[in-house]
C-alpha cells in the first residue's frame, strides 16, 4: 500500500482526538480499500470511534498506564463482536498493537486488537511514541489481507 494512499486514508477519516468515523468517511474507507465493511464495524466506528485513549494513573510512580480499545473479532467472518476498552500497562509492549489469540477458545472467539493511537508512558522517563500507521494498517488489513493479521 502506497504511503500516499495511508496518508489519505488518515486525512479522508480524520480520526483524531477520538473523533467518530461518519458514514460518508466509512464509505470513503470502503472506496479506498476496494471491499465492503463488515457490519459490525462499521457500527463500532460509528458509535464508538477507535482512536480514543486516556492516560491514567493506578497509584504507582513508575508505570503511567492508559487505555485503548479492544476489539474483539470473529476471524472467520470478521465481524467486530466485542468492543471495549482494556487497560494498557506495562505488562503489554507498546508495540504489540495486536494480540492473537485461538478462536477455538469459547471464552474468546476471536482475536483482540490493542490499537494505541497516542503517546503512553511505559515508564515516565521513556516515552513510548504511537505507530503512526498502526491504526490504518489494521482497517486496510481487517478487511483486505485478513491472513496478514490472524492465524
Amino acid at each position: 500500500m502506497p504511503s500516499d494512499t495511508i496518508g489519505e486514508l488518515r486525512a479522508r477519516l480524520a480520526l483524531e482526538n477520538g473523533a467518530h468515523a461518519t458514514d460518508a468517511q466509512l464509505d470513503e474507507l470502503e472506496r479506498l480499500v476496494g471491499a465492503p465493511l463488515p457490519s459490525m464495524f462499521r457500527a463500532f466506528m460509528s458509535t464508538v470511534g477507535a482512536n480514543r485513549m486516556w492516560n491514567l494513573r493506578f497509584g504507582r510512580d513508575d508505570v503511567i498506564f492508559a487505555e485503548v480499545h479492544e476489539m474483539i473479532v470473529n476471524v472467520e467472518t470478521m465481524d467486530i463482536v466485542g468492543a471495549g476498552l482494556v487497560p494498557f500497562g506495562d505488562d503489554l509492549l507498546a508495540d504489540q498493537w495486536i494480540l492473537k489469540c485461538n478462536p477455538k477458545d469459547p471464552g474468546r472467539g476471536g482475536a483482540v486488537v490493542f490499537v494505541p493511537t497516542q503517546p503512553c508512558y511505559i515508564d515516565p522517563e521513556e516515552p513510548v511514541e504511537p505507530m503512526a500507521d498502526s491504526f490504518e494498517a489494521f482497517l486496510l488489513g481487517l478487511v483486505k489481507r485478513p491472513d496478514d493479521y490472524w492465524d
